[in-house]
């Protein structure tokens, strides 16, 4: 599961034990030809 806040480019992370992870959104990519869109991000340091 993950919660997108587009206006300041972070994204939570929470995985299967309910541990939440802050990330900063580094590029986004929509892909017409493939109907997708992708994110590449990075954990931030805490």
């Amino acid at each position: 599961m993950n919660k997108q806040n587009p206006i300041d480019g972070q994204l939570t992370i929470i995985d299967d034990e309910g541990n939440e992870k802050l990330c900063q959104i580094l590029f986004t990519l929509d892909s017409e030809e493939f109907g997708k869109k992708y994110v590449i991000f990075y954990a931030k340091k805490a």
